[in-house]
């Protein structure tokens, strides 16, 4: 199975967009709404495709929406030049594009795959946003399934859920606890999957 390991020109692209839309309107954090409105701005890409010419969604309306929606949930701006940082809700999207690509067996994550992660996140103002838009999680995956066969139709979410929990649980056991105690329990855990330290 593929391991994707970086981003096509067109997703960093949006990553970076969607940094510069939190900076335009103070936000303290780079949110999964960002991308959205980053993805809608992307003038190339197959995750902008979807979203104009597959699912029929304008730029200027996604925006108005996704203004009008995250103002009920924003209760405080950046100070200054802060850099935002990045919210939870944008680390699970990208968390669940990393996982679509490699369920894809692709070397890359694509503004498809972060289009996918968006169609995961169960981030209150994105799902807001969504019911706004008449947009459902699973008619954006056929969308991208009918341009990108090998994307499969229907995911095992909980699935991955347990992959990732025993992978970062693994990882903090690894580098966070103290040697003794990794000595003493580390015999009833799978060596197999602990991180090499360096």
């Amino acid at each position: 199975m593929a391991d994707p390991t970086h981003f096509t020109q067109h997703a960093a692209h949006v990553i970076h967009q969607a940094e510069l839309e939190a900076t335009l309107v103070h936000s303290r954090s780079i949110d999964a709404e960002h991308l959205l409105l980053a993805l809608c701005e992307e003038q190339e890409g197959l995750g902008a495709a979807i979203l104009h010419e597959d699912l029929h969604l304008e730029t200027t309306h996604v925006r108005a929406i996704v203004h009008l929606v995250s103002g009920k949930f924003v209760t405080a701006s950046a100070e200054g030049d802060a850099k935002p940082a990045t919210a939870a809700s944008l680390s699970d999207a990208l968390f669940w594009a990393a996982e679509e690509a490699q369920s894809a067996n692709h070397h890359w994550i694509g503004t498809e795959h972060l289009l996918l992660g968006l169609a995961h996140t169960r981030d209150k103002v994105v799902l807001e946003i969504f019911k706004r838009l008449n947009l459902r999680p699973e008619e954006i995956r056929a969308k991208v399934h009918a341009r990108v066969p090998e994307i499969p139709l229907q995911v095992n979410q909980r699935a991955k859920l347990k992959d990732r929990f025993w992978t970062e649980f693994y990882h903090n056991f690894t580098y966070y606890v103290p040697q003794p105690i990794r000595r003493l329990f580390g015999r009833f855990l799978d060596a197999s999957k602990m991180p090499p330290l360096g």
